[in-house]
This record gives C-alpha cells, structure tokens and sequence, in this order.
C-alpha cells in the first residue's frame, strides 16, 4: 500500500499552483533547512534524505504560490523554523538530540524541562504582544523557567555521571534551591542586560526596570535604587540556597551524588556571575537613542559598580542636552555636532 492509500480521495476545487522559484531556492534552502536539524546534517545522510523527502521547502512554495520573489526565499526560512519548533516539542530524539547513554528518567526529565522552557518562551512573546505588565514576585516565577536553567541543572546531572533516585527529585528543599539557582540566573542577568535592554526598549521583563517601575502607590525610582535592591535579592538568594544545602545534607536523602549535585548548583551560580563579567553581549560601544522608557532617572550620570560584577569603566550618560555634560564627554569625537531633542542616552563602554 503507498504511504498514503488509507486516506479517502479527498478532492478540492481550487488550482495547485507553485512559487515559480520553487525550483531555483529548493537546493540552497534545503541545505539551509539541514542546519537546523542536527540529526540531519552530512554526518546523517540518511536522516538528512529523510528532511528532503520532507519536502519543507516545497510547502511554503504551494501553501504561498504568489508572494513576491524578493521574499519568498525569507518566508520558507520561516516556515522551516516553524517545522523546527514542531519537531522539538514532539520529539527530542527526532531531533538527533539522541539521549546515548542518559538514564531514560532522566532523559525524560530532561525532555520534560525543554518542553516547558519552549511553552513559556511561546508564552512570554504573547505577554510581550499585550504588553502585560508583571510585578516583581510574578516576574521572578515566569522568568524561573524561561531562564533555562532547569535544563541545564539536568544536563549537569547527566554530565557528571549520576542520576538522582526519586526521592531526591521530590525533596522540597532541593526543589527550592534548584528554583533559587534560576532566580539568581535571572537577577544576575538583568543587572547585566540593563543596559542593551533599555537601549533597545525590550525591558518589559527586566527586572532592574520593574523595580524602577513602581506600583501604584509610587511613582518609580532611581536605577540605583532598583539595582542595589536587585543586588541585595541576589546575596539573599544566595544565603537562602546555601541554608537549602545545611537542610538537604541532613535529610534521609543525601549522599554522595546529591552532594556533588549541590556543588554543580554552585558552580552555575558562580559561573553564570563569571560569564556576565567576561561576556561582550551586553556591552555597548556606543549607541545613541532619543527615548527611554518613561521611568525616574535621579541622576545625570550613572556609574554601574555594583559588585555583582559590572566594571566601574562602563558608564551610562544621561545627557538631556550637550550643556549638561562634561567637558570630557562634550569633547568626545562620538559625540554628534547637535542634539537630538528629548533625553538623550549616550553609552561610552569600553572593553
């Protein structure tokens, strides 16, 4: 019987048409397509004849038969991606994402933790289209599990050689300093992201600018305000977990894999500071916008030195017009001849 016999002859009265490029952008965005998939790469020639006899390519080219020839090509890179996400959530393995010689419990924990980071990263881009506002509490829980750190704490588990037995996945405390290491994650993070956030105006989930925000009941506060208070939560987070640590070295639980589990917790704690100090993702050159987002700025001129990493030599100028800066910034060859209008924010990091 072919593939599709046992499907009624279902018939349509409408013309199949196909993009008339179809057959030019096939090859190249096939091997686009394979890139994606790592199960199907050149190392896979079977799995990757099995992504072309797909066909992904060919979909958009007949579900779209008239876009225009200068986007058609972007469209099926698109829709590819849409493919990639289906097959993630369906099936990890699919993916090439083969689980080798991980325990299937902890295989299955681990695919478990992608589809929950991958259903709350659907979630956020929807709060991000209705521009929902959080507060703090609510915002440290969304951000627990999009952080991704769940998943990496599976994959520590893995990579260090041991699978935690049941009744250590279930014990409270370990499942509160597991939640502690994300929210440390997170906070760690947004200290050092503040900055690109705010430059692009993506801080809706930055929780260094939901401090800022306020409530009701006030009318905002200063960034050094909300970072030191940041600050302070990620030192608390810290001597919580390390309580969480006393607590689960004396359960009926704890052994040898759990304490070298613990000690994995640390190192993501540590790592992740480490990695913000050293990472250029969040640093800035130079980067000139005429707004920022609606919020009390107490001062004309930030210095980030909080110890939680940020150098004391990236500096964030709040400029609301050149007779306000000072004469180093004002004779800086970056600095633009004239002023934009409204508050400018001028960021000179230096590597």
């Amino acid at each position: 019987m072919a593939p599709y016999d046992f499907v009624p002859n279902v018939q349509c009265s409408f013309p199949v048409k196909c993009h008339p490029l179809y057959s030019f952008i096939r090859p190249r965005l096939e091997d686009w397509a394979a890139t994606l998939e790592p199960g199907h790469g050149e190392g896979n020639p079977k799995s990757r004849k099995c992504l072309v006899a797909e066909k992904r390519v060919l979909a958009t080219c007949m579900l779209i038969p008239v876009a225009d020839d200068a986007r058609i090509e972007n469209m099926c890179k698109l829709a590819c991606w849409c493919f990639h996400v289906d097959d993630i959530l369906d099936d990890l393995q699919g993916l090439g994402a083969d689980s080798g010689d991980m325990p299937l419990k902890q295989y299955q924990r681990f695919a478990n933790r992608v589809s929950e980071l991958l259903e709350a990263s659907v979630n956020q881009v929807k709060l991000r289209n209705l521009k929902t506002v959080m507060g703090l509490e609510e915002l440290l829980a969304h951000r627990r599990v999009l952080v991704g750190v769940f998943v990496m704490e599976t994959l520590m588990e893995y990579g260090m050689g041991f699978e935690l037995q049941d009744d250590a996945i279930s014990n409270q405390d370990l499942q509160e300093a597991e939640s502690l290491v994300a929210d440390h994650v997170s906070c760690v993070n947004d200290l050092f992201c503040f900055l690109v956030d705010s430059a692009t105006g993506d801080t809706q989930f930055n929780i260094v600018h939901t401090i800022m925000c306020g409530n009701s009941d006030s009318k905002g506060f200063s960034f050094e305000y909300a970072a030191d208070k940041v600050h302070k939560l990620v030192q608390s987070i810290e001597h919580r977990f390390k309580k969480l640590c006393e607590n689960i070295r004396r359960s009926s639980c704890y052994n040898g894999a759990m304490e070298a589990y613990l000690e994995g917790l640390s190192h993501i704690i540590s790592g992740n500071l480490e990695w913000h100090r050293q990472t250029g993702r969040y640093k800035l050159k130079q980067l000139w916008k005429t707004q920022v987002p609606t919020i009390s700025w107490s001062v004309d001129l930030i210095v980030l030195m909080l110890s939680t990493g940020i150098r004391k030599h990236n500096l964030l100028y709040l400029l609301p017009c050149h007779a306000m800066a000072p004469a180093s910034i004002l004779n800086s060859p970056s600095l633009p001849s004239s002023s934009c209008g409204g508050l400018v924010v001028f960021f000179e990091l230096l590597s």
